[in-house]
């Protein structure tokens, strides 16, 4: 699932906290760059639209931005556009930043300087050749241990990776209206690594017959149900003629599924 923001909506730090959050950086310059950033979230959209946690895209392409407005701290709406840049880094999970070779997009200079010392682990830069300072871009992501993406197309993959990366950190967890949603598709169990979606537990084996209960996307053997957050792995257990029969556990007790 998909959430975007964009300037001036105020950004909730514990309502990102429940979500992956990518901060999408760079050329703008009052549409001088083309709208590179849409494309990054048809991608992102495209990649995670069926698992069950949301991705939020932080996008500082305002909507309704004003060439006139002085870039000055006592212009209000410039100020509020600049400090709602700096809380959207601080507060994302991924950060991309792109360097548009038709651009000089200094401000994105100055932000990639913020962040490479302290958050270079959230960082995707990508910045092809022809742009005005790529040796400056080179020179400080090399000396903080960032790579530097010549092909758009493939920074883009590095921030799927990220995301992928970020929801399988042991503190995430679903929110309950990702939980209810979910429900509501008429779907009954996920991975609490990947966090992909079940409609039904796996079908025995016809040669083995052993049920190996596997998330289809990582492999992984913790599969919950979303109704209760009960914990169920499969331990490849033989089943009785005619019935469907899995050997449940959590923590503490054995289950015979038939719901």
């Amino acid at each position: 699932m998909l959430k975007l923001i964009y300037p001036p909506t105020k950004l909730n730090s514990n309502a990102l906290e429940k979500t992956v959050s990518v901060f999408l950086g760079g050329s703008i310059e009052q549409g001088t760059a083309p709208p590179w950033q849409d494309h990054v979230v048809k991608e992102i959209e495209g990649c995670f639209q069926h698992y069950l946690y949301t991705v939020t895209v932080l996008n500082p392409r305002r909507k309704q931005w004003d060439s006139s407005w002085q870039q000055s701290i006592k212009n209000k709406q410039f100020t509020e556009q600049v400090r709602w840049e700096l809380k959207g880094q601080e507060l994302a999970d991924v950060i991309m930043f792109y360097f548009d070779p038709a651009t000089k997009a200094p401000i994105t200079l100055l932000e990639l300087g913020l962040a490479a010392k302290t958050d270079q682990h959230k960082l995707v830069v990508c910045c092809p050749e022809g742009y005005w300072r790529k040796g400056n871009v080179d020179i400080v992501c090399q000396d903080c241990g960032i790579e530097v993406h010549d092909c758009f197309d493939l920074a883009v993959k590095e921030v799927l990776n990220k995301v992928m990366e970020r929801k399988c950190d042991n503190d995430f967890q679903l929110t309950p209206a990702d939980r209810r949603t979910a429900i509501s598709r008429g779907l009954r169990y996920y991975c609490d690594s990947c966090f992909f979606p079940l409609k039904e537990m796996p079908i025995k084996n016809a040669k083995t017959k052993k049920e190996t209960l596997l998330c289809p996307i990582c492999s992984n053997t913790s599969i919950y149900r979303l109704s209760d957050d009960k914990l169920y792995y499969t331990k490849n257990f033989f089943g009785r003629k005619g019935t469907k029969i899995t050997e449940c556990v959590d923590a503490q007790e054995k289950l015979l599924l038939g719901d």
